[in-house]
């Protein structure tokens, strides 16, 4: 298993850096550590390795409610939530980024600051051989090296699209900003998917639900 790796990359389109933690075996987990994530405002389309990147769209004759914007690739899809957006390109590891548009952080300095978004992001990577729990403990020993002061709920078993997955939630606290991530794995074959959204903590109550229900809209192909 390789090392930690802490990379930097400038990102197309974006104002600023991100350095997100990759961990070993290709397994991403993108957390808040050290993690300054600055945007554009405007929307802008980019490719991902899957190929398909479709979006489902109401007429407004057809129905009241708008149909949810689904992006789509080859091996899962995922509604994209209403005020939410696609990165101009996606956190390096991952298949797919999104992120809160607009979003206010008037009453958190340290956040308005560093200019942070509120994201999600997919990533997969191959089982090789490694049963659910192998890969749970992984996951755990991972979150410990990236920082042993960080809270981590531990995982608990629920279904997404009735595919089984493990829900975990983590506290951390990097740059004077409280952060709170969700993290989702789902097996899938000789595949596993990781979901990890990452918001401050004096957004969470508002975003908490929401964030689940992005993650539980995933359908794996």
């Amino acid at each position: 298993m390789h090392p930690l790796i802490r990379e930097q990359q400038t990102i197309k389109g974006c104002k600023g850096m991100i350095s997100p933690l990759i961990i070993g075996i290709g397994l991403i987990i993108i957390v808040a550590l050290a993690l300054v994530y600055f945007l554009a405002g405007g929307k802008t389309a980019f490719s991902n390795r899957s190929s398909g990147n479709k979006n489902t769209a109401a007429s407004p004759s057809s129905s009241p409610t708008p149909a949810p914007n689904i992006w789509a690739a080859d091996d899962f899809s995922i509604v994209i939530p209403e005020g939410w957006q696609k990165s101009p390109q996606s956190l390096p590891g991952s298949l797919l980024t999104i992120y809160k548009i607009n979003e206010d952080h008037s009453n958190n300095l340290n956040a308005q600051k560093i200019n942070f978004k509120s994201y999600l992001a997919v990533s997969f990577d191959n089982r090789g051989g490694r049963t659910k729990p192998q890969l749970l403990d992984l996951v755990k020993q991972s979150l410990t090296q990236i920082s042993p002061n960080a809270k981590f709920s531990g995982f608990t078993e629920s279904t997404i699209n009735d595919q089984p997955a493990d829900f975990g939630e983590l506290e951390i606290t990097q740059q004077n900003v409280n952060y709170k991530v969700l993290i989702a794995i789902v097996v899938k074959g000789d595949k596993f998917f990781t979901i990890s959204a990452n918001t401050t903590a004096l957004k969470w109550p508002d975003y908490k639900d929401l964030l689940y229900q992005t993650a539980k809209s995933i359908k794996l192909k």
